[in-house]
């Protein structure tokens, strides 16, 4: 168990060429939980697999910062969300407009960043496909949605 006051920290880690191979990324995540399995961690090759090292590692920083906010906000919404008797297959909107399970997000926040207006557009879409009217790409321009059929804001 992590000893008082380091419950909160997050280590990332970010190892040169692990875009390559990530064996060594691998191994330094699972000493650090043996060491103490309380703490968050976030390793670049698992949240952003690119070969520029510098991308790669800020997004794990950022990833493993706001892991254990986010982490502590999905237990207490499973819990109420099983506390009113709903039983089912609970997902989360990504920013890239797809859906992942509470436990991706719980471990990969960052993906979820810019979720509201990916939703907000697949919502869109919705209605419109409910209205019989579907287009399948949308803009918002100075704060307005543009669609096709009714020209620029």
């Amino acid at each position: 168990q992590a000893e008082d006051g380091i419950r909160d920290r997050s280590p990332s880690r970010g190892l040169g060429d692990v875009y390559k191979r990530q064996v060594h990324e691998l191994r330094a995540r699972d000493i650090a939980r043996s060491l103490a399995p309380d703490l968050y961690t976030a390793i670049s090759s698992e949240i952003n697999p690119q070969y520029k090292e510098f991308e790669r590692t800020s997004t794990a920083c950022a990833n493993a910062y706001v892991q254990p906010i986010v982490q502590r906000y999905f237990d207490k919404l499973e819990t109420a969300i099983s506390e009113l008797g709903v039983d089912c297959h609970l997902t989360a909107m990504q920013s890239n407009g797809g859906t992942t399970s509470f436990r991706w997000a719980k471990e990969h926040p960052i993906t979820l960043i810019e979720s509201g207006p990916a939703a907000g557009m697949n919502g869109a879409a919705l209605v419109g496909e409910a209205c019989g009217d579907w287009c399948d790409g949308g803009e918002v321009r100075l704060g307005r949605i543009c669609h096709p059929a009714f020209g620029p804001p």
